[in-house]
């Protein structure tokens, strides 16, 4: 069987310094790649440049196996979504299990003071769009930033016009804004208006066919553990997924295992989770993926 695993972090740049990211150790994608493999199956694992748990132990046919465990690294969204499209444009899998904490938000806008006016780059405040943050920052111009301690404060009258992003990618602008590797820490107030993000987990199904079995994460913190539930169901019915494991401080301790129809396994800890997940994957094969 070939196994399909992603896990920890995604991040969305505000300069080549800061990052927005959420909080994943990517333990759960390590246990899940682990257990497949001691089980004979392939693995396919994207971890998050983030992970702060080792990532599994095993060489190309070791043990009794004989397992192949591929493994890439990923920053941001878009990362992790040309690595899938890659693998999936290359291999048929048995499962697929999204474990990633991807970013829900990315840089929309960054709003300066009036003063960012005076460097010497007009074209920073161009209202062109780039296709995504990562693209604005292969043009640096270190030296675009001002340097006046007592003119950074931000007021909404004086505010510069924002530097902008967005998904659609304009080929022939001209002139390119540039960005700066590091914004100016003398820079007293920066506002960073944030936007929604690309989202993988609902092209999984068109990308990875109709015979891979597909299982989502929801962590949830607020609500109660009927509402988060509810929750988990409603992305199996979205997204088309087979499965939806629910966590988090609106679930309560343990894991809850989603099924379509409204099932649900409680497991009590992340390894007896990993133990019918895995159970469940290898007991009904399927027959149309080799």
């Amino acid at each position: 069987m070939r196994i399909l695993i992603t896990t920890g972090p995604s991040y969305a740049p505000i300069d080549q310094v800061r990052r927005i990211t959420n909080v994943a150790t990517g333990h759960i994608g390590t246990l899940l790649a682990t257990r497949f493999l001691q089980g004979g199956c392939d693995v396919f694992l994207a971890r998050g440049e983030g992970c702060t748990s080792p990532a599994p132990a095993w060489q190309e046919a070791s043990g009794p196996t004989g397992a192949r465990l591929v493994s890439e690294t990923f920053g941001t969204n878009e990362d992790l979504d040309e690595i899938l499209k890659d693998w999936a444009g290359r291999h048929a899998f048995h499962a697929v299990f999204h474990a990633a904490a991807l970013g829900d938000f990315r840089v929309k806008e960054i709003h300066y003071p009036q003063e960012v006016e005076s460097f010497k780059d007009k074209a920073l405040h161009s209202a062109e769009v780039y296709d995504d943050v990562d693209s604005a920052l292969h043009n640096i111009d270190e030296s675009v930033f001002a340097r006046d301690e007592e003119k950074t404060e931000f007021s909404e009258i004086s505010s510069a016009p924002p530097i902008k992003f967005n998904d659609k990618a304009q080929p022939d602008s001209s002139p390119v804004p540039k960005m700066p590797a590091k914004i100016g820490s003398e820079i007293k107030t920066l506002h960073v208006v944030l936007t929604a993000a690309r989202k993988l987990l609902p092209r999984f199904r068109q990308r990875f066919g109709p015979d891979t079995r597909i299982v989502g994460w929801k962590y949830e913190l607020d609500g109660s553990r009927e509402v988060a539930v509810a929750q988990a169901h409603q992305q199996i019915e979205k997204c088309q997924s087979n499965a939806s494991v629910i966590n988090g401080r609106a679930y309560g301790p343990g894991y809850g295992i989603c099924l379509p129809g409204g099932d649900l396994h409680h497991c009590a800890d992340r390894e007896a989770l990993v133990e019918w997940l895995f159970a469940w994957i290898t007991s009904r094969p399927s027959l149309s993926i080799k």
